[in-house]
């Protein structure tokens, strides 16, 4: 449900949704969306507070997305001008947080 969420509301702002749950031998990307010239991989999380949903993000897991995420811009046919990680915590009864450029490469 957060995953759907978190589309939702990545398209509301005007984001193009390119994958979900995207798979490769170096990871998992729960959302990899586009927004004029930037590829974005989105990291989603769902807990009880938005700071525990925060914290719940390890540094080895940031590690395999960045893995991932390396492995598909690899494969696309365009140029992005920038490359980011976002996250968005989604959280009971409130609005979804995104928190864009949540770590660097």
């Amino acid at each position: 449900m957060a995953e759907r969420i978190a589309r939702l509301f990545l398209r509301f702002k005007g984001y193009r949704i390119l994958e979900i749950r995207y798979r490769n031998h170096f990871g998992e990307i729960d959302l990899i969306a586009r927004k004029k010239n930037a590829l974005i991989a989105v990291e989603i999380k769902f807990r009880k507070t938005q700071t525990s949903a925060a914290e719940s993000i390890s540094k080895h897991q940031q590690e395999r997305i960045m893995r991932a995420f390396s492995a598909y811009a690899a494969k696309i046919s365009w140029q992005p001008k920038e490359y980011r990680f976002d996250v968005i915590l989604v959280t009971p009864y409130s609005f979804p947080l995104h928190l864009k450029n949540a770590w660097q490469i």
